[in-house]
């Protein structure tokens, strides 16, 4: 071994710190954005909320802030306690491969901590939209966890992109939405700063999150949705009133040139 020990201590953290903030957000949303839908429709307290003198866009924003927030708690804190306990976690895998635990050094370059701490907030407001889409149409909590279980899938993309020191962002893994993020801290705690990839990442990330946004507005129109009256999950409702009515307005349509 010809590396330094401050290259070893960036290598560890290159491998662990990028894969467990994306997976520590996400779940960090997952129980907030379950239990402030489905599980207030679980608790009969939904019907009360929407009785309330604000407005529903006003209920449902602060709610979706609250899941967010958390999710960012939930990342910063336990890259926090990682960063500090790293050294004895690989401590004795370190020895027994024959070096010295206490010779590795972590440090991280001063530009990563802002990189890092946007990146987890870019996530954040992406999984908390997301997961509160799929978990508003579940009247359980436990229909809730298993609705949300394609974002905890993606949530687990920085494990596919693999392990190689000499990967950084690219063009294509920029376009990857939750996979750039997880590659732009990786390059961030290596000292590699690709301002153009980061910025087509962040855009990527707002991008998702706007069109989590126009979904969550287009669903709250439906009354029977709200009411908890509508018995199926997104991609039910998705295919029978977003798809549907597209098609009914295009048989209607053909039927009035044909009329003409």
């Amino acid at each position: 071994n010809v590396s330094t020990d401050e290259q070893i201590g960036t290598l560890l953290m290159g491998f662990m710190i990028p894969m467990f903030l994306v997976l520590m957000i996400a779940l960090g949303c997952l129980m907030p954005a379950i239990d402030s839908t489905a599980g207030e429709r679980e608790r009969s307290t939904w019907e009360t909320l929407m009785t309330v003198s604000a407005s529903r866009l006003s209920v449902v924003t602060a709610k979706y802030f609250y899941v967010a927030t958390l999710g960012i708690l939930a990342g910063v804190l336990n890259v926090l306690a990682m960063f500090a306990s790293i050294g004895a976690i690989i401590g004795p895998l370190i020895m027994d491969l024959g070096e010295s635990a206490n010779a590795i050094q972590f440090s991280l370059p001063l530009l990563a901590l802002p990189v890092m701490i946007v990146a987890a907030i870019a996530l954040a407001l992406f999984f908390a939209a997301a997961m509160m889409i799929l978990a508003a149409f579940a009247r359980k909590f436990k229909d809730g966890q298993a609705m949300v279980g394609p974002v905890m899938m993606l949530a687990m993309a920085p494990i596919f992109l693999g392990q190689q020191t000499d990967q950084t962002l690219t063009p294509v893994v920029a376009a990857i939405p939750v996979a750039n993020a997880a590659m732009m801290i990786r390059d961030a705690i290596n000292g590699v700063f690709l301002w153009p990839l980061i910025a087509e990442t962040l855009a990527v990330l707002l991008a998702m999150v706007i069109a989590c946004l126009l979904i969550a507005r287009a669903i709250l129109k439906f009354e029977d949705l709200l009411l908890g009256s509508f018995d199926g999950s997104f991609w039910r409702f998705a295919k029978e009133r977003m798809l549907g009515r597209k098609q009914v307005d295009g048989n209607m349509a053909g039927t009035g040139l044909r009329g003409n």
